[in-house]
């Protein structure tokens, strides 16, 4: 389960103690319902409120693919610690082949670093450059 969701019928409450607890207000319905096949206009409009369960259920919800989470497909992993990072086969040494395309002016990190983040993080089950990116700030900073 990723989210939870609550429908408030805003003639008799405001969902005051939802928007307290941390609940987003989506909306409202339109007042349909189904006993059956057809939809049937036979209720008042409800406000809609959602709270995730998880941290990244809204980029899980909203990304362009199925993820892995969700369908209850295991997530490949690769053993970081088994990968040659240095050396000339390493992975540090492939990616400094690779050319760098930004101009020089304003780069505060070393391409060789961002593909190394970038892809250790994927090696790893990251599946979203918002996720890469997460879990980049929370790395220590080495001067």
């Amino acid at each position: 389960m990723v989210l939870a969701e609550t429908f408030v019928d805003p003639r008799r409450f405001d969902g005051t103690c939802y928007r307290a607890a941390g609940w987003e207000l989506l909306g409202r319905t339109r007042g349909l319902g189904r006993h059956g096949r057809p939809w049937e206009e036979h209720k008042p409009p409800k406000t809609v409120w959602v709270r995730p369960l998880r941290r990244p259920a809204r980029y899980w919800l909203a990304a362009d693919f199925e993820a892995p989470e969700l369908v209850g497909t295991p997530t490949p992993r690769v053993d970081l610690n088994r990968v040659p990072l240095e050396g000339a086969e390493g992975l540090l040494a492939a990616f400094a082949q690779v050319t760098d395309p930004r101009k020089k002016r304003g780069i505060r990190h070393s391409q060789t670093t961002v593909l190394a983040i970038a892809v250790g993080a994927v090696l790893a089950g990251t599946r979203s450059f918002l996720a890469i990116a997460d879990g980049a700030q929370s790395l220590p900073k080495i001067c």
